[in-house]
């Protein structure tokens, strides 16, 4: 048995380890593309690739190590970075950078060619790079590898770590399929940006609304009740786009024959035709969504709010409220501590993404989109009747151009782009069967679903009555609000928490003292003079009570996470800078974030607490 073989069969016994979902392919060739394994001048082995009528050599001929160390020097590696690169050849580049790499480093590595892959099997001994758990390797065109990587590592707030990299000759031989992969990263960056720049908006509104909430998820329903209750029906999810008005007035005619789930900015539309929807979601906490329920009678239909929905709305609906949380939620984990299952919601950025999951989750089938524009279809941002219809015109300056549902160009804005790559994302992800319809009648093109009218959708999915009304009312008859007992363990463990913020709060403002003496020690050249061990030794007692109370932290998180990202984070787009003083500094940031998050948390808990206590005593009459 020759060492090429050797090699070979070690490779593929790690493969089957972790990538036994490829083995399948690794012995497929493209009918197109011929590898020939060659030596180059220095006795290293390199790549010749054929294709149709060219000929490529994906290495150097002379050296391939010295490219390799070239390649890498062009490039400013760090080690907390997120590297994706295309192309993977010979591996000479990837060791360089591998080399450079610890344990904070990921690495996605994308070979798009079978071929190549079959040859590099066969003859490089991967088996490090096939175990390293910080790397993934992903061959061929299986973008679903990618777009998982991206969505498993790249968020909000660590976007600007990744990198991407196409290797040498391969953009030259794969350059549509390189353009394609650059494109995927490049959209999954964009909407993460798109999300920080939310996040950093309304991280105050958020936090705000979380606390005086409270009063209201105690005396709620959950989402968890609702799960799987409509297994198999259809849903129709209306949306408050400007194709809205074409088909508004056939949900009249199915009533009780498909759920219908509306969305805040469309319940206006909704009740001025006299249409009753069967629930409306509510997610935003901003000032203007509270305005879309201005002189509206709506306490007839369930409420659906997710816990940092704007508390005046939930004050304004005297009827049925749903609760939901995020996936990352302080309610639902609050409230697994009195036997509570809330359940959580992926809230994808808009009401409109909140209302889909809910239909996900609730089992519907088909789902249905009316009013799910998504671009400004006759240049209108919103259906007639909204409180947010204008004309785009005005803000031209700002749109892209998507495929519309007719295959012509349309305009769409970046924040309704990003939304459009959230659904066709999702709906790409379900490996449930279930049927996505696109009835809208307008807008952008969503790919994953069908494009069909609204009435013919009706005629086809919504003409068998399946007793909506009498189904939620058996989803919801369990009582799961707080009894008095339960308010008064709610209440005790609040008090706690405001006690424990108020110390995190006291011990912060020590670490910030600390810190601007030690600073000032380096500033002024005197710290080779001074004996900063007890100073060090209090600010590791600091952290470790501020490590301990993580339940505290978890609340104020909304607050802390968006002013840490503002001065500590994105500072390391430019700022590696690793010594005593550049530590010290950042610690004061971080002193600082914690005091100014406490804070602003206190007070409104304090009023949250006084809420409950009030309830309390009003259950007891």
């Amino acid at each position: 048995m020759n060492r090429d073989h050797d090699v070979y069969i070690k490779n593929i016994e790690e493969i089957n380890k972790r990538y036994y979902n490829i083995l399948e392919d690794i012995n497929k060739k493209e009918n197109d593309i011929t590898v020939e394994v060659i030596e180059a001048r220095n006795d290293q082995k390199s790549f010749v690739i054929y294709k149709e009528d060219s000929r490529l050599h994906l290495h150097s001929r002379f050296n391939p190590q010295r490219e390799a160390e070239r390649w890498i020097s062009d490039l400013e590696v760090r080690k907390d970075r997120i590297y994706i690169v295309y192309g993977i050849g010979m591996i000479y580049h990837i060791k360089e950078l591998i080399n450079k790499m610890d344990d904070s480093t990921k690495l996605l590595l994308i070979e798009p060619s079978l071929s190549i892959f079959n040859q590099i099997i066969k003859n490089i001994d991967i088996t490090d790079i096939i175990q390293n758990k910080n790397i993934e390797i992903m061959i061929g065109e299986d973008n679903d590898i990618l777009k998982s990587f991206l969505f498993n590592n790249i968020f909000w707030d660590n976007w600007h770590l990744i990198e991407y990299y196409a290797f040498s000759n391969y953009k030259k031989f794969f350059g549509n399929t390189e353009k394609d992969i650059r494109k995927i990263v490049e959209e999954h960056i964009y909407i993460s940006k798109i999300d920080r720049n939310t996040v950093l908006r309304f991280d105050r509104d958020w936090q705000k609304n979380l606390l005086k909430n409270m009063n209201f998820a105690t005396q709620s329903y959950y989402i968890n009740q609702l799960e799987k209750s409509f297994l198999g029906r259809p849903i129709v999810i209306v949306s408050a786009g400007p194709s809205l008005n074409k088909n508004v007035d056939l949900l009249k005619d199915i009533k009780e024959k498909a759920i219908i789930i509306c969305v805040d900015t469309a319940l206006k539309v909704l009740l001025s035709k006299d249409i009753r929807p069967d629930f409306v979601v509510t997610a935003d906490g901003g000032e203007l969504t509270l305005g879309l329920f201005d002189n509206l009678e709506f306490d007839d239909i369930p409420l659906i709010y997710m816990a940092t929905a704007h508390p005046k709305i939930l004050k304004r609906h005297n009827g049925r409220k749903i609760l939901a949380d995020n996936i990352s939620g302080y309610i639902k984990e609050l409230f697994k501590e009195f036997n509570k299952e809330v359940g959580s919601i992926n809230s994808g950025g808009s009401v409109a993404c909140v209302a889909f999951n809910i239909a996900k989750k609730i089992g519907s089938d088909p789902i249905i989109f009316i009013g799910q524009d998504l671009a400004y279809t006759n240049n209108k941002t919103h259906a007639e009747g909204t409180r947010y219809v204008k004309d785009s015109n005005s803000i031209k300056n700002k749109y892209l151009e998507v495929e519309s549902i007719s295959g012509d160009k349309i305009l769409t804005g970046h924040d309704l782009f990003s939304f459009l790559k959230w659904f066709e994302n999702e709906i790409e992800n379900d490996k449930s069967n279930r049927k996505y319809i696109d009835a809208t009648e307008g807008g952008a093109k969503i790919k994953g679903t069908e494009i069909i009218s609204f009435k013919d959708t009706i005629d086809k999915y919504c003409r068998e009555d399946i007793d909506v009304s009498k189904t939620i009312d058996e989803a919801l008859k369990d009582d799961v609000k707080f009894n008095n007992h339960e308010l008064n363990l709610l209440i005790k463990k609040l008090q706690d928490m405001f006690e424990n913020l108020e110390t995190i709060n006291d011990k912060s403002q020590a670490g910030i003292k600390i810190c601007n003496k030690i600073i000032n020690l380096y500033e002024t050249d005197k710290i080779e003079n001074t004996n900063i061990e007890p100073k060090l030794h209090r600010l590791n007692d600091i952290d470790r009570y501020i490590k301990e109370k993580r339940e505290e932290f978890d609340m104020i998180n909304h607050v802390i996470k968006p002013i840490v990202y503002r001065v500590f984070l994105e500072n390391t787009i430019e700022d590696s800078n690793k010594d005593d003083i550049s530590i010290m500094k950042r610690s004061l940031i971080f002193y600082k974030s914690l005091s100014e998050a406490a804070e602003f948390t206190l007070p409104i808990l304090k009023e949250t607490i006084n809420e409950l206590i009030g309830q309390k005593e009003n259950n007891s009459i």
